[in-house]
């Protein structure tokens, strides 16, 4: 089956959600050929992919701070919410290399 990266993607972090390992390893093997495909994509299709990164990056940042809202034990709020500084610094890093990506063309 092939996968559209957009479809690949939702179809990794749902699968990966429900405990789904078949269907999630078919479509992280799916990014996987598309990552490397970025190889030899030069700059537009990196530009590409790291759009549709800060995409997901965003999507799981709020996700993991609704689920520090939702949940009670201590150390789950905890978790959660190093789980959304982390992804909130890799989604900075992600766009810092998309401005960076763009500076360059200018």
């Amino acid at each position: 089956m092939k996968y559209s990266i957009e479809e690949a993607a939702a179809s990794a972090l749902v699968a990966i959600e429900c405990y789904g390992l078949q269907e999630a390893q078919t479509a992280l093997e799916e990014l996987t050929r598309r990552n490397k495909a970025l190889l030899g994509g030069g700059d537009a299709a990196i530009a590409e992919s790291l759009g549709r990164q800060a995409v997901v990056l965003e999507a799981l940042l709020y996700n993991l701070l609704r689920g520090a809202a939702e949940v009670k034990k201590p150390e789950l709020i905890t978790m959660a919410l190093k789980s959304a500084m982390s992804t909130q610094r890799a989604l900075i890093s992600t766009l810092g290399a998309i401005r960076q990506l763009r500076s360059s063309d200018a």
